[in-house]
């Protein structure tokens, strides 16, 4: 189960425990797609404090965060993309993001080898 964190929508938060009622089903694993800016935002920096927070409240042992990354369809800078998982990675423990989630992507034989190395 998947949901995108928006920093538009912080205010939704009581919304994702909720609907999905993540404490209530503990053997469920949700897969949270953190969003704050079209990816994680400027490059080498921290979540603005009230997404970082709203992440923490969100935080539960069934609960993955995975970063959005897009690719527009492998037509965008593998630097630029490489920056953002950087990004990421860089993100403190707290609200640290488990994984990274590839948007737009394109199935062609041609952009594999460029996804494969951006999920490694």
């Amino acid at each position: 189960m998947a949901w995108e964190l928006p920093a538009s929508h912080l205010q939704s938060i009581a919304d994702l425990f909720n609907t999905f009622r993540i404490a209530a089903n503990p053997s469920v694993t949700f897969f949270v797609i953190v969003n704050p800016n079209s990816g994680p935002g400027k490059a080498n920096t921290q979540p603005d404090p009230v997404y970082s927070g709203c992440m923490e409240q969100v935080k539960a042992s069934n609960v993955i965060f995975l970063g959005y990354v897009d690719t527009k369809n492998g037509k965008r800078a593998s630097s630029a993309i490489t920056q953002d998982v950087a990004t990421y990675a860089g993100w403190e423990s707290a609200y640290a993001v488990a994984g990274i989630f590839l948007d737009d992507v394109t199935a062609t034989k041609k952009l594999f080898s460029d996804y494969s190395g951006w999920a490694a």
